[in-house]
């Protein structure tokens, strides 16, 4: 399953993440349609690489902070 990153929890579950873990960082909107088309590839990375790798998404438009602080804009 996915994490859902947020502003409020971006700095503890992707930047301070504990541990050898990799982090794959989807930034995506609910209008974007190419986003869309990744999440069914995002969950199934997320079932094999379970406990190898942590999978998460953050939502641009409901954390535009986090999105800005790391240059993303489209």
């Amino acid at each position: 399953m996915r994490a859902a990153f947020t502003d409020a929890n971006f700095e503890e579950q992707v930047i301070k993440a504990s541990g050898a873990m990799p982090v794959l960082v989807d930034f995506h909107a609910d209008w974007c349609g190419p986003c869309k088309m990744i999440d069914p590839i995002l969950d199934e990375l997320s079932g094999v690489y379970g406990g190898k790798v942590k999978v998460g998404s953050l939502d641009v438009d409901a954390n535009s902070q986090t999105a800005a602080k790391f240059g993303v804009m489209s």
